[in-house]
Parts: C-alpha cells; structure tokens; sequence
C-alpha cells in the first residue's frame, strides 16, 4: 500500500517580529524587514492574546510555543473542532527544544541554595522536565495524541518534523503540531557564556496526510520530501537531494575556531540564513526552516527547498527536504483560515 504524503497545512509564530499565523508573523521576516537580531525580543500581549489564559503562570518557553501554536490550529483549519472536543485523540505534539525547561530547573537549584529543597513546590516540580513544554500545549488545546518532546541539539527541529510524519504514517496520529521554541532567558545566557545573539520564539506547524487535508478542505502550503541524517550537513543534504535546488535554508554556523569554507552541499537560486537574521535558534531552527520554505513554496517563490541543521562536517546533522505539491482541484473549498489569511492562487 502507498504512504501517504505529509503537507504542511498550518504556521503560526510567536517571534520579535509578529505573532499569529503565518500571513502575519513571517511576512516582516521574509522581507528582510526586521531589526538586527540582537534588537528581537518577543513580548506578551499582541495578536495571540486570545490565548492568554492558557499563558498565564508559564515558563517563558511554554507561553511562547502556546501563542504559536493556536494560530497554526486555526491556520489548519482544525481549531474549531479542538474547541468543541472533537479530534483531539488523532492530534499528536511533537517538541523541539534545547533550553525549554533550563529556566525552571535554575530556580529550583536557586531556590534549594537558598532555602533548601524543602523550600520547593511540588507544584512546580512537573515545570523541571523538558516535557513541559509539550504538556501545557496538550492541556491547553486538548490534544490527546502521542505527545513527545526532542531535545537532541542543533539538528533537533527537522528530527521532529521527521517523527511527527513517522506517527502519521505509522497511524499513530491523523494530524501532528510541531513546536520549535527557544527561550532567550539570563539562565540560557548564563549557560551558553557569550553574548551572541539568539532566537527568543517559538514556531508551530501542523503536519497531516496530503489527501486528508483536501478532503477537509485545507490547502498545504507544502510537502515533506525526503529526510536524512549525516556526519555533517552535506553528508545529510546530499543524501536528501541531488542536482540545483530552488531553495536552501543552512544550518547555524559552526562553533568559533572552526573552519567552515561557507560552501553550500547543493547549487541553490537562493539561500536564506535565518541563524544570521535571527540569532542562533538551537532546536527551533529546524521548524523554522520549515515554515518558512513552506510559506515561499506557496506563495510561487519555490518549487523546491532543502533545510539543514547540524554542526561542524563530521558532527550529527539532518536534512529534510520540502516540494510544492500539486496544483489544487479547480473548485475545491479552502479551510476558511487559508482564505482569509493566503493568496489562493
């Protein structure tokens, strides 16, 4: 039996530069508009505030990936039907984070120095697992599917867009939100010890069956292609994509002291860097690159896109491609947050 395709059916933000669904939180950032990375910080409030309730009380990186994922529901289509307890069981919610829970586990270390562990909430103590992100997402919008949080460095972010299409194939899930989110909290600069500028957001895509998605009326901005692991990122691209591609998103640059002859593994009409626009994303970049091939893709700009995330040559990298899928059924119904919020065209 064929597998099914995996689209890319939902975006939504919470970044510096906008917040809600992809229209709005990613159009600054594709023009080239926004401040230098070092000037980005996302705030509380703005168009997400509907979801206050579900903020309240959170961990930084929590109220990000909660602000960003309700506008990828609603961007999908699927946001009704969570609210009035429909579909939640084929939902599932997959995680990509470096530092999502450091900001809890520092306050728990600071309060026991302080006071001793019996100081210590135990209504706090779930806040210490790095799984807490994806739990607070899970209560909050009612997804009752498998839920799994990464937390495996820099090629993070394309792993998770990885098993998130592996629980859709293996029919352990209709429909997957994949969350990248990096805080840019004191702990996190306290630990990482350099002033470099890095990514404070989160990044939320929803991933599901090509062919379900048109069934329901949602049109994907884009598919998933192949995907690759490697020692380094052009022993994962080249094992993803051969030839030019329209599109290459590269990874982070390597660490300093190593040498990087800044040679893309594939011939590209275009490059865009978002670890140089933005800061260093750490697991958040690979979601990143996802959306924003996938918003190009749809909007005509590509055909083809080929993300990578990983270290220095030698260290583990992954690389995953994303392809325009085929042109919509002329008459099809959009989901209404397509087409009010994407050029139908």
């Amino acid at each position: 039996m064929d597998r099914p395709t995996v689209s890319v059916t939902g975006i939504g933000v919470c970044a510096p530069w906008g917040e809600g669904p992809a229209a709005d939180g990613l159009t600054g950032l594709l023009a080239g508009d926004i401040p230098a990375a070092a000037e980005l910080r996302a705030g509380p409030g703005g168009p997400g505030a509907e979801d206050e309730r579900g903020t309240r009380y959170r961990d930084r990186a929590s109220e990000l990936a909660l602000r960003a994922v309700g506008p990828a529901l609603r961007d999908a289509g699927l946001a009704d039907a969570l609210a009035d307890g429909h579909g939640g069981d084929s939902v599932a919610t997959v995680v990509s984070t470096g530092y999502g829970a450091l900001e809890n586990v520092c306050a728990a270390v600071d309060t026991i120095d302080e006071r001793s562990s019996t100081a210590l909430s135990p209504m706090t103590a779930h806040a210490m697992s790095s799984h807490v992100v994806g739990s607070w997402v899970t209560i909050r919008y009612g997804l009752r599917g498998p839920c799994l949080t990464l937390c495996d460095g820099p090629p993070g972010g394309l792993d998770a867009l990885y098993w998130a299409r592996n629980l859709i194939l293996m029919r352990r899930a209709e429909a997957a939100v994949v969350i990248g989110v990096e805080p840019d909290t004191a702990p996190v600069r306290r630990l990482l010890g350099d002033s470099a500028p890095r990514f404070d957001g989160a990044v939320a895509v929803v991933v599901e069956s090509r062919d379900a998605a048109l069934e329901r009326g949602a049109r994907p901005y884009a598919d998933l292609g192949g995907y690759a692991r490697g020692a380094g990122p052009a022993e994962a691209a080249s094992a993803v994509w051969q030839g030019p591609v329209d599109l290459w998103l590269p990874p982070d640059a390597p660490p300093d002291g190593v040498p990087d002859d800044g040679t893309a593994p594939v011939a590209a009409a275009r490059t865009i860097d978002l670890a140089a626009r933005l800061g260093r994303s750490a697991g958040a970049l690979g979601v990143l690159q996802c959306a924003v091939a996938a918003l190009l893709v749809d909007g005509g700009a590509a055909r083809s896109a080929l993300a990578g995330c990983g270290g220095a040559e030698g260290a583990d990298a992954a690389a995953l491609a994303l392809l325009a899928p085929p042109a919509p059924e002329p008459g099809r119904a959009h989901a209404r947050a397509t087409t009010e919020e994407r050029d139908p065209s």
